[in-house]
């Protein structure tokens, strides 16, 4: 089960069950559809809070892509892509590279506002946004330097015409949290776009997490290091090459 709408299904993977239903008439699936899914109810209806969000290793996964300085080859970058899209098959537009030479090279960001830019619809304008992440001031601190100021950190998140200019991306944004990317995008834009936005930000993290942190530098995930996460996706790299 995906961990995105856990908090929705009140899911907590300590041996809950969930029943199936083969919906028959098609007023029932057309409620099943439009009402009854878990997109339909982003909001709690007590508070208007987000009840759809991104947890525990996507959040790693999100502020280790977005950090200053993560750069990706053209492979990199078009693998990262296409696995947030894995489940569609329109067109894509690709983003110029942030670096031409030496050689070309892409932003972690700019998998974000490729995405942002690819779910939003053709008609609609881009999200403008400036908000702050829970990362906090002192994560940005070097050694021998003083805590760098508010505005010249990663803490403070700016989205331009759906470009991620400055800021790393982490609960604050796509987890379940109000006033985050995922919440602005659902006032915006609908349901729909919304949970698309979330579930490609979920399969990107999910494919960065796997490929490119565990395989080739193996990271702690809170106390242990996932070794069985790192073992399948070598496995899967090695039966892929």
């Amino acid at each position: 089960m995906n961990y995105a709408p856990c908090k929705a299904y009140n899911a907590d993977f300590d041996g809950d069950e969930m029943n199936g239903h083969l919906i028959q008439s098609h007023i029932a699936q057309c409620e099943a559809a439009e009402l009854a899914n878990v997109g339909s109810n982003f909001l709690v209806p007590r508070d208007a809070t987000p009840l759809l969000g991104l947890i525990q290793d996507h959040v790693v996964s999100g502020v280790l892509l977005t950090i200053r300085g993560r750069f990706l080859s053209k492979e990199d970058f078009m693998h990262l892509v296409l696995s947030a899209f894995a489940e569609q098959t329109k067109r894509i537009d690709i983003p110029q590279p942030a670096m031409l030479k030496p050689l070309m090279m892409w932003s972690g960001k700019q998998v974000i506002s490729c995405i942002i830019k690819n779910c939003v619809p053709r008609d609609k304008p881009l999200i403008n946004l400036v908000s702050k992440s829970k990362t906090p001031l002192s994560c940005w601190k070097v050694r021998g330097f003083n805590t760098p100021p508010y505005d010249m950190s990663e803490s403070e998140v700016v989205f331009r015409q759906g470009e991620l200019l400055v800021g790393v991306l982490d609960k604050q944004h796509y987890g379940a949290t109000q006033y985050g990317l995922i919440h602005s995008c659902f006032e915006l834009y609908g349901h729909k776009v919304g949970v698309q936005i979330l579930s490609c930000l979920s399969r990107l993290f999910t494919t960065f997490l796997q490929t490119y942190l565990l395989v080739r530098k193996p990271i702690k995930l809170g106390n242990k290091l996932r070794r069985s996460q790192e073992q399948l996706a070598i496995k899967r790299v090695e039966h892929t090459f």
